[in-house]
């Protein structure tokens, strides 16, 4: 039986956490919009280096040409810009992916059953979708699988550097049948993750409308830079985040 055919009848063996669990891994870690939403932190960490540097005098102002600012200043204004090549974040997303399949295989899963025929889920070119609870810190991901079925993972952070247990004895699932509201809601996730695509079967009326004023979205790594000590803090949290441009999703 197949992964998605478990699903469909509530049996998970092994095998079915294993491949979506996987799946979710290798998406938040090496899809091309992982490459860029890691690439955050990793350009939060550059820049606050920088402020340091500057700090003790290592790093003197600009040239005359560039109005003799400091580098800060020009890192705030847009003047230079910290280029993170994405292979780097995914690499590093590479070395993790064995632990995030371990902690996601190990959390409590939610076998979403639409029962809603004129409002199937979508999918897009980030197929798993950030759903995040106010400033909890807590991120769940909503994972389409087909039209009328969907996994919430909601990822223990309690077995976050554990070692890894790919047996899944931890994993507990429930399931769930969804009417249209609860649907309509989280439909809005995959559309508010994409990057560029949204993905969907059924040509209805309404999702161009729905698609249109849910587009101007995407997940981003929105870093908080906290003094300690002699240097700084940098907290990085996944949210997805309006754009003030125009294209995308």
């Amino acid at each position: 039986m197949s992964p998605l055919a478990q699903l469909r009848a509530g049996e998970f063996e092994h095998e079915a956490v294993y491949v979506v669990a996987g799946f979710v891994a290798y998406v938040t870690c090496c899809a091309p919009a992982a490459m860029r939403i890691h690439a955050g932190p990793l350009r939060a960490v550059v820049e606050s280096e920088a402020a340091l540097l500057e700090r003790s005098g290592q790093i003197p102002r600009s040239p005359d040409i560039l109005g003799n600012k400091l580098l800060t200043e020009l890192l705030a204004d847009g003047t230079l810009v910290v280029d993170i090549d994405g292979k780097y974040p995914q690499a590093l997303g590479i070395s993790t992916i064995i632990a995030r399949v371990s902690v996601f295989g190990n959390s409590q899963w939610e076998v979403l059953r639409n029962q809603v025929t004129d409002s199937p889920f979508f999918t897009s070119d980030y197929p798993v979708a950030l759903e995040t609870h106010g400033n909890t810190g807590q991120v769940n991901w909503i994972v389409p699988l087909a039209p009328d079925l969907a996994v919430r993972i909601m990822p223990d952070e309690r077995l976050r550097g554990m070692a890894p247990d790919l047996s899944f004895r931890r994993f507990t699932f429930r399931d769930r049948r969804i009417g249209r509201t609860e649907a309509m809601t989280i439909n809005r996730l995959p559309v508010r993750s994409a990057e560029d695509g949204v993905f969907y079967r059924d040509q209805l009326d309404w999702i161009p409308r729905f698609i249109e004023k849910n587009r101007a979205y995407r997940i981003e790594s929105v870093t908080a830079r906290v003094p300690s000590g002699t240097g700084f803090l940098n907290i990085a949290s996944q949210m997805i985040v309006q754009q003030s441009f125009s294209g995308g999703a």
